[in-house]
C-alpha cells in the first residue's frame, strides 16, 4: 500500500507498508484514523491505522470477508462499512451476491450483517448522511446476447438502506 502525502495540487510518496496481498480498493474513515483495504485473493479486508504521517497495519486485525471482495467503502458517519462481494467466479454469473456491513465502532471491527443485493456488486456510495447505499450491479451485462445470465444491458442498482444493527433492501 502507498502512502501519499496530499498538500494543494501536489502529492508526494512518504511510505509503502506490506500487506498480505495484492490490494484491490481503499477506504479512509471520515476521521482520518484508520483505513479499510480489500484483498481479493484472500477474501479479506485489512486495516491501516493512520496517525499523522505515520500508516501501520497487522495482520491480526485482517477481517474475513465474502468471496472477492471487490470494493469497499466507510460510511460519512464512520460506524460502519461496507464490502462488496463479486462471488467465486467475480459476478457476472447470474448468482446473486453480498454486500456485507462491518461495525467500525467495535474494538476490532467486524461482519454485523449479510444483505444479499444481486449479481455482481461492483462499485458502490453512501449517501452525505450515511444512511443509505447504493450498489451498483453488473447482472450479466458483460456477457453475449442469448447468454442465460445476460440481462440486457442495463445495470441494476440495489439501494440498501444499513445500520449498525438493521438491514433493508429494496430493488429498481
Amino acid at each position: 500500500v502507498s502512502v501519499v502525502r496530499i498538500n494543494g495540487k501536489s502529492a508526494v510518496l512518504i511510505d509503502t507498508i506490506a500487506v498480505t496481498a495484492p490490494v484491490d480498493a481503499v477506504s479512509v474513515a471520515p476521521d482520518g484514523k484508520r483505513a479499510l483495504f480489500t484483498m481479493r485473493t484472500i477474501n479479506t479486508v485489512g486495516m491501516l491505522h493512520i496517525s499523522g504521517g505515520t500508516v501501520t497495519f497487522s495482520e491480526d486485525e485482517n477481517i474475513p470477508v465474502g468471496i472477492e471482495p471487490y470494493n469497499v467503502a466507510i460510511s460519512p458517519k464512520g460506524d460502519i462499512a461496507i464490502v462488496s462481494n463479486a462471488g467465486v467466479t467475480g459476478g457476472n454469473d447470474g448468482n446473486a451476491d453480498p454486500v456485507c456491513v462491518i461495525d467500525m465502532t467495535a474494538a476490532h471491527p467486524h461482519i454485523i450483517d449479510w444483505i444479499t443485493v444481486g449479481d455482481g456488486p461492483e462499485g458502490f456510495a453512501f449517501s452525505p448522511s450515511g444512511d443509505m447505499a447504493v450498489s451498483v450491479l453488473i447482472n450479466g451485462s458483460q456477457n453475449a446476447a442469448g447468454n442465460p445470465t445476460q440481462h440486457g444491458r442495463q445495470t441494476r442498482t440495489a439501494r440498501s438502506q444499513f445500520s449498525r444493527s438493521t438491514a433493508k433492501k429494496s430493488e429498481k
